[in-house]
């Protein structure tokens, strides 16, 4: 897999948002509320993928997968 520059700065965007709202004692719900400005920028990272970059992003970046579970997303076939 070939990410981008920008596929990987915003999933580190996500990451490290997502880190510090649980290091704070957030929650799911938490998480959906603070991310919620950054939605069109996940959409982004979610139509840009191919096939196998959302598990190499999981695998990466923790805050990242924390995120796509709460959103239940689906890899791209």
């Amino acid at each position: 897999m070939s990410l981008t520059p920008k596929q990987l700065e915003i999933a580190s965007m996500i990451n490290e948002k997502v880190q510090v709202i649980l290091r704070q004692g957030g929650n799911d719900l938490t998480v959906l509320a603070e991310l919620a400005d950054h939605m069109p920028r996940f959409k982004q990272l979610l139509e840009s993928a191919k096939s196998g970059d959302l598990d190499e992003l999981i695998h990466r970046f923790e805050g990242f997968s924390q995120n796509k579970k709460i959103l239940k997303i689906s890899p791209p076939a």
